[in-house]
């Protein structure tokens, strides 16, 4: 018979909360390398060469704006997790 072994579900939750911010953090450098992107392609079609950064700052916000919606779902299954983990803790015999 399996035994109940809550540093499983705390492991769990740290490793929603690691693959949230390695989410946001893929998304936003992605972002930003797809506004550089975009902005070596202006460039080629004209003399834009100071928005390039803006290109890359934008694209990194956008990367990071998109990539919170997705992680607050991990971060939000991760606390329910801890939620019946110390439910658990409060109703267990002493």
């Amino acid at each position: 018979m399996i035994q109940y072994n809550e540093t499983i579900l705390q492991q769990t939750a740290d490793q929603l909360y690691a693959r949230a911010d390695n989410l946001v953090r893929n998304y936003t450098a992605a972002g930003a390398l797809a506004g550089v992107a975009l902005a070596s392609i202006v460039i080629l079609f004209g003399d834009w060469r100071p928005y390039a950064l803006l290109f890359s700052i934008i694209g990194g916000a956008y990367g990071r704006f998109q990539a919170n919606k997705f992680a607050y779902e991990l971060r939000f299954q991760a606390q329910m997790l801890l939620c019946q983990l110390q439910i658990e803790r409060n109703t267990r015999p002493k």
